[in-house]
């Protein structure tokens, strides 16, 4: 076990100087180090710190920062080097260096700042001016907690997916199932403005209506809802005038008509002409029923 104080300053505008405390215990039988820790004073030029246990050599190596890191004119100093192994160790000796290439057999474990425990859960505010990287070791996984280690808010796995609420997302956003709970809906967006010019694969909302922007022509295309009662299976949905689907109302029904005439039946020009006159009356009812469907054109 160790904890270490380091102090530095960078030559840059907005960073200046810095401090640096961190602890972790160093395993003597194998490459890992856990119950790691750290926090930082001021704006310094890095944001994760790599913890590198070479317990073969009975070596410990601390690296400030990535190869991406960077230092403008740096200073350095530490501060404090303790180690807590027993009661009767000897002071340990450290050196600086500019770190080459780090020991293949040593697990990479990465903490960002203001983080403790294997778990790295953030521990109240982390600002970076620049840019902010968060690592972790091989098949490692990123989680963001709130109320300490209480609520899991989010996880973000190594082969990228990401999960709300979700500890084992297997999709690359993976949002939980809603509730009865209003404020609890998985996914909730707030109507705006349309895009000046459709954009493939945007999805929008504006009001009452959902667009979506297909590739061909970059069309803009609305999604058709319901007007909040199912349509019915087997029947023929129309639109009302709020362009909504809701089942064609029932047209006026028509009576069966006589059919298959017998000799004598239609033997005068007064029951050819009652006859005729009562089909087209209802070829008629039917062509209105029609007509207000919009199944047929009106002539």
């Amino acid at each position: 076990m160790y904890r270490w104080k380091i102090k530095g300053y960078q030559y840059t505008t907005g960073q200046g100087a810095w401090e640096l405390n961190i602890g972790a215990y160093n395993r003597k039988t194998d490459s890992d180090t856990i119950n790691y820790g750290g926090s930082i004073t001021g704006n310094a030029p890095f944001s994760s710190v790599i913890f590198l246990n070479d317990f073969i050599n009975k070596k410990h190596y601390v690296v400030l920062g990535t190869a991406s890191t960077a230092w403008n004119y740096p200073a350095i100093s530490i501060d404090v080097a303790e180690s807590f192994t027993d009661l009767n160790t000897a002071p340990q000796t450290y050196k600086m260096s500019i770190a080459g290439a780090l020991p293949s057999y040593t697990r990479i474990i990465t903490s960002s700042m203001s983080t403790y425990g294997d778990s790295a859960i953030i521990n109240g505010s982390l600002v970076a001016l620049g840019n902010l990287n968060l690592a972790t070791g091989v098949g490692g996984r990123i989680n963001f907690y709130s109320n300490g280690a209480a609520s899991l808010n989010a996880t973000l796995l190594n082969n990228g997916n990401f999960g709300l609420s979700v500890p084992a997302p297997t999709a690359k956003c993976h949002l939980p199932a809603g509730t009865a709970t209003a404020g609890t809906a998985p996914l909730k967006i707030t109507s705006g403005t349309l895009l000046s010019t459709a954009e493939i694969g945007a999805f929008e909302f504006v009001t009452d209506v959902w667009y979506g922007t297909i590739t061909t022509g970059a069309a803009r295309k609305a999604f058709i809802l319901d007007d909040g009662t199912r349509l019915t299976s087997g029947k023929i949905p129309v639109a009302t005038t709020n362009g909504r689907l809701v089942d064609a109302t029932a047209q006026t029904g028509i009576a069966i008509l006589k059919v298959d005439y017998v000799a004598g039946e239609l033997d005068t020009e007064a029951k050819i002409i009652t006859a005729l006159n009562t089909t087209n009356t209802a070829i008629n009812t039917l062509r209105t029923a029609l007509n207000t469907l919009n199944l047929t054109t009106t002539i």
